[in-house]
């Protein structure tokens, strides 16, 4: 079974409702092939760390 990683990055806004529709994508489709995917997330937007700029 073949493992791939995938890094998704939902920020913030609209962002964690956006990258929810290609995650399950994801899932079904590695689903449907036998593989899986290291997920990798992380955090981007205001809220992660004002002190960055």
């Amino acid at each position: 079974m073949a493992t791939h990683r995938v890094t998704l990055i939902p920020g913030d806004g609209t962002g964690p409702e956006l990258t929810e529709a290609p995650r399950r994508v994801l899932e079904a489709a590695v689903a449907t092939v036998g593989s899986g995917f290291d997920r990798d997330v992380q955090e981007a937007g205001v809220d992660v760390d004002e002190g960055i700029r």
